[in-house]
């Protein structure tokens, strides 16, 4: 409801590619334009420290929860399904199954737009881009999510959608048939 703060995450390795100081950033100012926002984020790496520094520094550790690692399997992704999106800023071009995760899980994305998340906006619909280092673009996608939950609803729902097409099953039988 909007009565409650929206939930992003993010899982995976916490190294610097992958944009994690940038949604730290971005949490800052949507809590600082009174946009109610938590960030929970899963998983452990070189940058782990200095992330959580930062969350200290910009004094969001209460909104940006590090859980580390946590062993990636069916009570994970159930947790995930807890979450209203995936935030996701890397900085440079990646493809990791985080992405197909989420959106199985009904996740919608607020990415940055780098190639791989603009094909996933293209094709499954269930992203809204912002420009690699733009924070104020990726705090506008997470004020219209906050404020517009039927859209999120919405987004949710195609996320799922799409998740399921790109299910290992899927693919075989994609194969098979060509």
């Amino acid at each position: 409801t909007a009565n409650t703060p929206l939930r992003l995450v993010y899982f995976g390795r916490l190294v610097e590619r992958k944009g994690i100081a940038d949604s730290i950033h971005a949490i800052a100012s949507a809590l600082k334009q009174n946009i109610d926002v938590t960030f929970d984020v899963f998983g452990d790496g070189e940058q782990k420290s200095e992330l959580q520094e930062l969350a200290h520094r910009l004094n969001v550790e209460k909104n940006v929860i590090f859980h580390g690692h946590v062993a990636y399997g069916r009570e994970f992704l159930q947790k995930i399904r807890e979450y209203d999106a995936l935030l996701f800023a890397p900085n440079e071009e990646d493809t990791p199954r985080m992405v197909f995760d989420s959106m199985a899980c009904g996740l919608p994305l607020i990415a940055s737009d780098i190639p791989f998340m603009k094909t996933r906006a293209e094709h499954d619909g269930a992203v809204l881009l912002f420009g690699i280092g733009d924070i104020d673009g990726a705090v506008a996608h997470i004020g219209t999510l906050h404020r517009d939950r039927s859209l999120l609803a919405q987004m949710s729902r195609i996320a799922r959608k799409s998740g399921l097409g790109h299910t290992v099953e899927y693919w075989y039988g994609k194969r098979a048939e060509w």
